[in-house]
């Protein structure tokens, strides 16, 4: 009998500490991974093409419209390249962005979102990378796959507007400074399409040059072939990360009721100019939606160059911040230094970076005044500033160091005087190949 006392006894607290210890995981750490809305917040939604908002954020947009949340989705090129309607050739490519314009219209009165907030700004389409790159500056203007230098479309935000990348920014600064969004959803930087990349850029800084905090939420749509797995039409499963990029970025899950999946199903039926035997987009209606979550390193630049002033670390005269695994493809490491009156940049790779490789720096550098941006050039054993742009500032007594798979430059500490932010990415160009393999850009605070 004592023993079965006994045993009742341990069974009760066996049973008492599975309980708390599911009650902390599910209760405490569980809703910390999904993404719950708010009656206050506002939405703003941004897609490199007409069919990513619904293939990312379909099932939330109706959710927050059927909760009376008000969202707004940008679009930010009318997917006008391709020149063709599934296997029928199209003459003029405009004619296509107007057939996904309406396509985006019909998906969005699915979703139950009105007409009047999705903005079409109209630039080109694979057009997006080279404008933040090299087409900057009005009066440059890029030359897109549609045949024009400029928004052609009488729907667009703003008609008329050239393609250059100081004309995007304006205009994503505008729209957030009137949508006021307290959650804002946009491409992921590891994204492999150029154009979802570039909208991650461009709307990253945007949000630094305006400092305008919010709720940021990345998502993914092209990463790995086979992706998402199965790459088909699978509504029962759930949408989870490729593994490469599950251990350094903070995955959140949306979780959909069957209706909302059923409405983002419908919706992404009306893109019937995108409806191929690939069965790929369809692997996006799922019971959840997944977005991800990206660390910006705070960091404290002064000009009492004696002061540690970049991330604290054990070193006392010296600061430094690693960034790892943010790479497209084998560049697996950035990192920023502080180090006496020098700023040091640095890229670590898994392969050895020979003398005949080119390696280019770029920073973006955000004060209260302007945006200046510096381009570094490393050919072989010289480093030096290429100009892109007005904006482009040059650097003097620029040093590097080349070590098997790491460069690393020497800047001087007052090329950042007076920032509160830099944005800092890594091109390589290997010899004989025709692309150039390109690292996220990490945006770093500096006060």
């Amino acid at each position: 009998m004592r023993n079965m006392n006994k045993m009742a006894i341990i069974f009760v607290a066996i049973l008492i500490m599975i309980t708390f210890i599911y009650s902390v995981y599910s209760d405490k750490n569980q809703p910390e991974n999904v993404v719950h809305l708010e009656s206050s917040d506002r939405i703003l939604v941004i897609a490199p093409h007409p069919d990513d908002e619904v293939l990312a954020a379909g099932g939330l947009i109706n959710k927050a419209v059927k909760e009376n949340i008000p969202v707004y989705v940008v679009v930010m090129t009318c997917g006008d390249a391709e020149g063709k309607l599934g296997k029928k050739n199209i003459i003029n490519p405009v004619r296509l962005g107007y057939l996904r314009h309406q396509e985006t219209i019909n998906a969005a009165k699915k979703l139950g979102l009105p007409e009047n907030h999705v903005i079409f700004l109209g630039f080109p389409d694979c057009g997006l990378a080279a404008m933040f790159d090299k087409y900057w500056d009005p009066g440059n203007p890029y030359k897109g796959a549609n045949g024009y230098d400029h928004v052609p479309y009488s729907f667009a935000y703003k008609k008329g507007e050239e393609y250059c990348g100081e004309n995007v920014v304006n205009n994503l600064e505008e729209i957030i400074s009137v949508t006021k969004p307290t959650i804002i959803i946009y491409p992921d930087p590891g994204d492999y399409h150029t154009d979802h990349w570039a909208t991650y850029l461009f709307v990253q800084y945007t949000l630094t040059k305006m400092k305008y905090t919010c709720t940021k939420y990345t998502y993914l749509v092209h990463k790995i072939k086979g992706w998402p797995s199965p790459p088909y039409y699978s509504p029962q499963m759930t949408l989870e990360p490729p593994k490469l990029l599950r251990r350094h970025v903070r995955w959140v899950y949306f979780n959909l009721t069957e209706e909302e999946e059923q409405a983002k199903a419908k919706a992404l039926s009306q893109y019937k100019s995108q409806i191929t035997p690939d069965p790929t987009l369809e692997a996006f209606v799922r019971r959840n939606e997944l977005f991800g979550i990206y660390p910006e390193p705070k960091l404290e630049i002064s000009k009492n160059i004696t002061v540690p002033s970049i991330l604290a670390s054990k070193a006392k005269q010296e600061k430094k911040v690693n960034i790892s695994d943010i790479s497209q493809g084998d560049i697996v490491a950035l990192s920023i230094l502080h180090q006496g009156n020098k700023i040091k940049l640095g890229v670590s790779t898994n392969y050895n970076i020979s003398e005949n490789c080119i390696v280019i720096f770029h920073v973006r550098i955000f004060s209260d005044k302007n945006v200046s941006r510096i381009d570094i050039i490393c050919r072989g054993n010289n480093a030096f500033c290429k100009k892109f742009a007005s904006n482009s500032i040059s650097v003097q007594n620029i040093s590097m160091n080349r070590n098997k798979n790491s460069v690393m430059i020497e800047i001087p500490t007052s090329s950042f005087d007076n920032a509160y932010a830099a944005m800092f990415g890594v091109d390589i160009i290997k010899p004989g190949k025709k692309f150039k393999e390109r690292s996220d850009y990490v945006t770093v605070w500096l006060k």
